[in-house]
């Protein structure tokens, strides 16, 4: 079932929006795979860009794997796998949206949106502290 918060419908449509603009199914930076990544595109975003986080929740695999990879590995550690600019704004696009995914993942299935009582989203994209390319950082 898709979340029903207008609110939250607008996010999850703009953060699909800037995935599916640089990013297809065939794209790979040279030495960088996005299978994982397209494989949880494929299967939890629909053709509007609203993504199934309840279908997603019951089958982590293919983004933990990802989670796992952009943790790790980026164009800070492996500059060689990022020859180009493209390169490298396709790998922090995809792995904001990566993040940004496992953080709504991470709230309760009760939870009705990410910008929370203030509206401002301090507690999610602020607070939440998230590792890309062997860096500690946050959403913001």
């Amino acid at each position: 079932m898709m979340p029903q918060n207008p609110r939250v419908l607008l996010l999850v449509a703009i953060f699909c929006a800037m995935v599916a603009g640089p990013m297809t199914t065939s794209t790979q930076a040279a030495g960088f795979s996005y299978a994982d990544w397209n494989e949880v595109l494929e299967k939890y975003v629909d053709d509007n860009g609203l993504v199934d986080y309840s279908g997603l929740r019951g089958d982590r695999e293919a983004l933990d794997r990802f989670i796992k990879s952009i943790e790790s590995s980026g164009p800070d550690t492996d500059p060689e796998s990022f020859p180009s600019r493209e390169d490298k704004l396709a790998y922090y696009i995809n792995a904001y949206n990566a993040q940004v995914f496992k953080g709504v993942l991470g709230l309760s299935p009760k939870t009705d949106t990410v910008w929370g009582f203030t509206k401002t989203g301090l507690g999610f994209f602020v607070q939440m502290k998230v590792v890309i390319d062997g860096q500690k950082t946050s959403l913001k």
